[in-house]
């Protein structure tokens, strides 16, 4: 009886012997694929952030590309557009009023008054580039505190620019009719107008063209800062006082131009 009972003990501790070394193959066959699991899942999460940083260089180098491009352009266009103002003054109003005819051509003083305000853009325009050449070597300065710093106050600019765009469309129609009225006239005009870097009618109106194209670029410029950038802040609300501004000015324009249209029909 003893023995029997000694038997089936032995068998029993076998057989759990046998489960419990089934259940730890189990087990360790269970670890070996769960680590080869991880091992695959840190690889591939190890590739990801390598492919990510690798891109992320890309965008921040694409960026920053994109941001000393708009720069050069802002700073070009600007070196440009004065250079074209300054050529009108030297070529053709400057000797236009040491004319001896000057008090025949301008007995309404439509042209001097038409010049008092495009000396007034001029004027601001040299100030701000020059502020800006002083101090363009900086290194110091991020490529966004240089761009805020050539754009030009939208304040003072609009002051000075609204009553320019008020009035150009006169001044227009004043040069044609002084070309219909006056042969030397129309002579002085073809002759100064070869010396311009280009034609009188579109430096007249360069100024109003070019209001909206620091609005473009401070958008071009935005869309490639990164938020956390310093001074970002600062590029939005800028953009936001010019665009709210340049709307109150075309509003404006809009209303002066209904304004002459009503008076030409009450005339008809």
């Amino acid at each position: 009886m003893n023995k029997k009972k000694g038997i089936e003990k032995e068998k029993t501790k076998k057989k759990e012997k046998k489960e419990k070394e089934t259940t730890n193959k189990k087990e360790e066959k269970k670890n070996k694929k769960k680590k080869t699991t991880t091992e695959k899942e840190l690889k591939s999460i190890q590739l990801i952030q390598s492919a990510w940083r690798r891109y992320s260089e890309k965008q921040i180098l694409k960026h920053l590309r994109e941001r000393r491009l708009i720069l050069n352009e802002l700073v070009q266009t600007e070196e440009r557009y004065l250079s074209y103002l300054k050529s009108a003054e030297s070529e053709f109003f400057q000797p236009f009023f040491n004319h001896p005819q000057y008090s025949l051509w301008d007995h309404s003083g439509t042209f001097l008054l038409y010049y008092k305000n495009f000396e007034s853009i001029i004027s601001y325009h040299a100030t701000n580039l020059s502020q800006f050449q002083s101090q363009e070597g900086n290194e110091k300065k991020t490529k966004l505190q240089q761009f805020l710093e050539i754009i030009p106050d939208i304040t003072t600019l609009s002051i000075i620019s609204l009553p320019y765009c008020l009035k150009y469309e006169n001044f227009i129609l004043a040069i044609r009719q002084l070309i219909r009225e006056s042969p030397l006239f129309e002579r002085f005009y073809e002759n100064k107008n070869k010396l311009m870097v280009i034609d009188l009618m579109s430096v007249i109106i360069s100024p109003i063209s070019r209001i909206p194209r620091y609005v473009l670029l401070m958008r071009g410029f935005l869309k490639n800062c990164p938020k956390t950038l310093l001074h970002y802040s600062d590029l939005v609300t800028l953009l936001e006082k010019w665009e709210s501004t340049v709307n109150d000015f075309n509003k404006k324009l809009q209303l002066e131009s209904s304004r002459k249209n009503d008076q030409k029909k009450n005339l008809n």
